[in-house]
């Protein structure tokens, strides 16, 4: 009982690792913050095909698909608190 519980921890916490992995590989996080047309923070700027304009120390994200920012929605809350935005 007591090493499945350890598997199981360990396979979240490798999990939880390569989500956060994958979002370092993805987004530039020493970049300029990403808001939407609407005005909405988004997070970091991102380094594939990013369809930004930049205002000014501030990008504005041109496109249409946000199903990387909803995935990765905790991550860019949490990194958009520490810019403090």
């Amino acid at each position: 009982m007591k090493s499945y519980r350890r598997k199981l921890m360990i396979g979240c916490a490798g999990i939880v690792a390569c989500y956060v992995f994958s979002f370092l590989c993805l987004f530039e996080v020493l970049g300029d913050p990403v808001r939407s047309n609407a005005g909405q923070w988004l997070g970091p700027a991102k380094r594939i095909n990013p369809q930004l304009i930049d205002i000014g120390k501030i990008y504005v994200y041109e496109g249409s698909d946000m199903a990387i920012y909803r995935a990765y929605r905790p991550l860019c809350l949490i990194w958009l608190w520490i810019m403090g935005f």
